[in-house]
């Protein structure tokens, strides 16, 4: 795989933000983001209690984000995962202690239409779901959150958002998602009487993460964090 790159690297030279997220440590990239100007800007949420790792308009952000969705790139993941957990994580651990029995809640990705996934041949909150999962592991202070990779899914097709306004996006993700079924307890979805997070790459009006969070709710969830890697 290593040599695969080097190989396709040669042929289509990264352009220069990737060789520069390539080489960062997680704390470098979350300092580097931090200096940069859009950081200091403030904005609304889009969700009220949304929680935010990175400004998508900083540079490195986006960079970042736009590498994972379009090649895939296992050491950007990597990075940001953890650039990510080092942000929200006493997010996540207070959202764990306040679970009413102490059960963990679960983390689940933002599902993905068949039809993107077929074009693009991955999910990219997935990834970073997987690689959260395994930081998350190695947690010296216990687990946050359990990771489920199908809690949430897709009920239909949805246009791509790209130009539509608030009001279009709202009205394109209307029931879009939905709970996924337990497989060993029939009839029961896996969320019900769980908190559930629910992460997913950027937010921009919220749409897309309200109408997973009705669906969480309306699966039975007790509680919902929102997270976004970037807004």
């Amino acid at each position: 795989m290593r040599i695969l790159k080097m190989i396709l690297d040669c042929i289509m030279p990264p352009y220069e933000g990737v060789r520069e997220l390539e080489s960062m440590t997680p704390k470098g990239l979350i300092e580097a983001i931090a200096l940069d100007k859009e950081s200091a800007k403030p904005r609304s949420l889009p969700v009220d209690g949304l929680v935010v790792a990175f400004p998508y308009r900083a540079r490195l952000a986006k960079a970042a984000i736009v590498e994972i969705k379009t090649n895939m790139n296992r050491r950007v993941v990597r990075t940001l995962a953890e650039a990510t957990y080092i942000k929200v994580c006493e997010h996540l651990a207070r959202f764990a202690a306040s679970s009413p029995d102490g059960s963990l809640p679960i983390l689940a990705p933002m599902p993905m239409t068949k039809k993107r996934r077929r074009e693009r041949g991955w999910n990219q909150c997935e990834l970073i779901c997987r690689e959260l999962d395994q930081i998350d592991g190695k947690n010296t202070g216990g687990r946050t959150f359990i990771y489920i990779e199908n809690a949430l899914c897709r009920t239909r097709e949805t246009e791509d958002q790209v130009g539509m306004d608030k009001t279009e996006r709202a009205a394109n993700m209307k029931g879009s998602f939905g709970a996924s079924m337990s497989a060993d307890k029939k009839g029961c979805e896996i969320v019900r009487g769980r908190d559930v997070i629910i992460l997913d790459d950027v937010a921009t009006t919220g749409a897309t993460l309200r109408e997973a969070e009705r669906a969480a709710l309306s699966g039975g969830a007790r509680n919902v964090l929102l997270v976004s890697i970037g807004y």
